[in-house]
């Protein structure tokens, strides 16, 4: 076991530059008993380190985003449609909320798949169209992690935040609306 890591862990050394995108991820109970984290960002020396999180969640990690800082590096992280616990700056690093995001329990299933009480469900972002053209450019998967559809091309909000798009469980009424034979 290595201490402090991270579910999710990235460094930057010397002059080194790292610009990380998550889309659609879903990181939570790690369960390292020391320093436990979801995401652990460290840039040491007159490194860069940057990280955007779209429609992710980090959630329930201990110190849910941990950052480090050392040196004359930089280190930022900018979420946005996304739904985040506990963020710690206190070794370093700047951390942007772009006012899209949700700080509450996800109400996730023990899979890890959202519930149908979920506050992540289509809270998140789609695509978007951008000036002056208006083209769209696509932002989340079109699929989920279990192949499962999320909203189609030229949709802007109502996807799901994580990596699972809820799909309401047909297959439990499935007796209820056969006849017997």
């Amino acid at each position: 076991m290595q201490l402090g890591r991270g579910a999710f862990a990235a460094e930057t050394f010397a002059d080194g530059t790292m610009t990380l995108y998550l889309t659609n991820n879903t990181i939570t109970k790690n369960i390292e008993p020391i320093l436990g984290t979801g995401l652990r960002l460290s840039a040491y020396g007159t490194s860069t380190l940057r990280a955007y999180l779209k429609n992710t969640i980090v959630w329930e990690t201990g110190s849910d985003i941990k950052m480090f800082l050392s040196g004359f590096s930089t280190l930022t992280v900018t979420t946005d449609f996304s739904i985040v616990g506990d963020v710690d700056t206190s070794e370093g690093g700047t951390y942007n909320d772009n006012g899209s995001n949700l700080s509450i329990d996800p109400l996730l299933r023990s899979d890890y798949h959202l519930t149908a009480a979920s506050p992540a469900r289509d809270k998140g972002i789609c695509g978007i169209k951008t000036p002056p053209l208006y083209i769209y450019s696509r932002i989340a998967p079109y699929d989920d992690i279990d192949g499962n559809a999320r909203p189609g091309f030229n949709i802007i909000l109502g996807c799901d935040i994580g990596a699972d798009e809820f799909r309401f469980p047909w297959t439990l009424f499935n007796s209820v609306f056969r006849k017997k034979q």
